[in-house]
């Protein structure tokens, strides 16, 4: 047949097998040899049977009545074929009943057909076959030789029977060219790796590729990508802990056994536990500031009463720190002592349960008694360990990768997240599946920090599902400290004298006769030279004193007797504008290619500052030289501040040191049944 063109008959006769069965009229019979369009059978015993024409006998063999080996799954083929399939199916069956009647798929079944596409009238098989494609490429707007390609798929695939008319995943034995062992191969290998660092699909494909290439040497065709995948799905959901990230199943496993050794609080304050958290809602900064993104997320700090399940402090800044530790812990004390606002639910009007930043009980205050916390740095800091010696509260690290020691606090932020933070213009949620329907940062961090003061006194009045499977009953965290405080009291918190400057950050500087140093920034005052005067004033020559991070204008220290100083900077004028840390970051990377003495360093410095607050309204209202965590914290001191009673002597008053003295030891028994009875008068208010 070389030479010859390719008929249709020839195309049916290259599928003749010898040997190959053939079922006619519910007798099967095999393929002997085939000649002149005639095929020669002979039956299971080898006799021969009557011949039958070639087209018959390629007819039989692509009826479902002669599936090929390839094609067992034909017989529920309709029920398993999706709309697709199903769609290309009988576009196919149109196709070559306009082949075979000349009857186009756009034509009814009694119209006539063309006579160019007649196989009654043209009987050559290539110039009908050429007709018909012209006639498709016309009506579906396609080029011709596609029209034709068309043509000639869909006779080949007629022409190898049902299985080639629909995707081949529908009719082919999908283990028949994969090892059985593939699956469980999979699962060891994923449990091998199971604290591997998570990695992309294509590298974990590789990876298991390679893995195979040594555990089972003898498996010559491993299973394709989309394959290793759909099973590592099938072994994901029989065992879900296999698809967690690499550090959770780290944690996981090293965790400690738990002790089940349940604490059973009775008393508010008896148990704190403070965690820190990242804000899934995006921010949006108003202001320019040198260096800073205007989107970013903020650090948030809560503590909570674990006997009540209370938000009983809180904190905002920029990124976590020793600071922002320690001013939750400091607001959750100021509370106690702030009874100048209430807060109104359902139009009722109550002592507000917590103020400010953040707030807690003023009508029954309970100091705690022991912190819980993790072993971050922010809370092994030594400024936060200190705070908390001087406050009377224990601090009680939780084990290592054991979040059940902090569960109420764990759960409180999946409460925020879920209750609050999804509804929040600006969530984006800690994944990219879990974006919010608004991503765009719309919130400054003041506006954030409202709503959810306003949310966490919701929460402390709302029911509890914590405290209503605990006591089987439905009960607030308010309501459950005030029943506790009934049955155990409360404690009577005096009014604050300059405790707010206690909470600042400390450092050490050397007593000179000039005054001290800190960050190449000289500070003097009298103070100074009355504790260099005062024998054992100070035994090594240092003091401690306090500072504002945002306010670096002057620092404060405490003398022997617990009274409270400002020492200014020395450049310090009435028009000297605020400034803080980042500032003199700024400024240092500004001048840090010229040598200036240390008194054109600051002169320098303070035009600079001078100039940078003398321009336009436009500017300054849109500049700010404080880092956004200067600013919260600048925020946070004030409300601070406001909340206290005690007086700074500052630094320009005419004053004699041992006369002050003298009669502050003598006003301190005449003030003390003042103070009671100011006390007395506060705690009174809402009795």
């Amino acid at each position: 047949m070389d030479g010859e063109p390719v008929t249709k008959d020839s195309e049916w006769v290259a599928k003749l097998r010898v040997g190959m069965p053939v079922v006619f009229d519910g007798e099967q019979v095999f393929v002997q040899s085939w000649a002149d369009g005639w095929v020669q059978f002979v039956d299971a015993a080898n006799r021969p049977v009557t011949p039958r024409p070639l087209r018959a006998v390629v007819k039989a063999i692509a009826s479902p009545e002669n599936p090929p080996p390839a094609s067992m799954l034909l017989h529920d083929l309709d029920d398993r074929l999706s709309d697709t399939a199903i769609g290309k199916r009988d576009y196919h069956r149109a196709l070559i009943r306009y082949i075979d009647t000349g009857i186009a798929p756009w034509q009814g079944d009694n119209e006539k057909p063309s006579r160019d596409v007649d196989p009654d009238v043209i009987h050559i098989e290539g110039k009908r076959l050429a007709a018909i494609a012209r006639r498709i490429a016309e009506h579906d707007e396609i080029p011709y030789e596609t029209a034709r390609k068309r043509v000639s798929r869909a006779i080949k695939r007629e022409t190898a029977g049902p299985t080639a008319t629909v995707d081949g995943r529908y009719t082919r034995e999908r283990r028949k060219n994969r090892d059985a062992d593939i699956p469980a191969l999979v699962e060891k290998f994923l449990l091998d790796r199971v604290f591997d660092p998570a990695l992309h699909t294509q590298t974990q494909y590789l990876e298991f590729r390679l893995w195979l290439l040594g555990t089972a040497p003898d498996i010559t065709k491993p299973p394709s990508e989309r394959t290793f995948y759909r099973l590592v799905n099938r072994v994901h959901k029989r065992m879900p802990h296999l698809k967690t990230k690499s550090k959770t199943k780290h944690g996981t496993e090293q965790a400690p056994k738990q002790s089940f050794a349940l604490r059973h609080l009775e008393r508010p304050g008896s148990l704190w536990q403070i965690d820190a958290t990242t804000s899934n809602v995006m921010l949006w900064d108003p202001k320019d500031r040198t260096g800073k993104a205007r989107t970013y997320r903020v650090t948030l700090v809560k503590i909570i009463d674990s006997a009540t399940r209370m938000i009983v402090g809180r904190s905002i800044s920029e990124h976590s720190s020793g600071v922002g530790v320690v001013l939750a812990l400091a607001d959750a004390f100021a509370s106690m002592v702030d009874d100048r606002e209430t807060v109104t639910v359902d139009g009722r009007v109550y002592p507000r349960p917590f103020v400010g930043i953040p707030r807690a009980l003023t009508r029954w205050p309970i100091p705690p008694r022991r912190l819980i916390t993790d072993n971050g740095k922010d809370f092994l800091s030594n400024f936060h360990v200190s705070q908390l010696a001087r406050l009377g509260c224990e601090v009680e690290f939780a084990r290592v990768r054991d979040p059940r020691a902090k569960a109420f606090i764990e759960r409180s932020f999946l409460s925020y997240k879920t209750e609050f933070e999804e509804l929040c213009a600006g969530y984006v949620g800690g994944s990219i599946d879990e974006r919010g329907l608004h991503t765009e940062a719309l919130l400054t961090w003041d506006q954030l920090w409202e709503r959810d003061q306003q949310w966490t006194d919701l929460y402390n009045f709302r029911e509890h599902r914590g405290l209503r499977a605990e006591l089987g009953r439905r009960i607030s965290p308010y309501q459950r400290w005030a029943e506790l405080v009934g049955e155990t009291g409360f404690v009577e918190m005096p009014k604050w004298e300059n405790e707010w400057i206690r909470f600042l950050p400390t450092f050490r500087a050397k007593l000179r006769k000039y005054g001290i140093t800190r960050r190449y920034e000289l500070f003097n005052a009298p103070i100074i030279e009355t504790l260099l005067r005062t024998p054992g004033a100070s035994r090594d020559g240092y003091w401690t004193f306090h500072y504002n991070p945002s306010d670096l204008r002057q620092v404060y220290c405490f003398d022997p007797d617990g009274t409270a100083w400002e020492v200014p900077w020395v450049l310090r004028t009435e028009d000297t504008p605020q400034f803080s840390d980042h500032s003199l970051t700024v400024l240092g990377g500004q001048v840090g290619d010229l040598t200036l003495r240390r008194t054109e360093y600051q002169d320098r410095m303070l035009q600079l500052l001078i100039q940078w607050r003398a321009d336009d309204d436009l500017i300054r209202g849109g500049r700010s030289e404080l880092s956004r965590t200067d600013e919260m914290n600048a925020v946070a001191y004030e409300r601070l501040q406001a909340l206290d009673s005690g007086t700074v002597i500052p630094s320009d008053m005419d004053y004699d040191l041992e006369e002050l003295l003298d009669q502050a030891g003598a006003d301190v028994d005449a003030d003390s049944d003042d103070d009671l009875d100011d006390i007395d008068d506060l705690f009174g208010r809402f009795a």
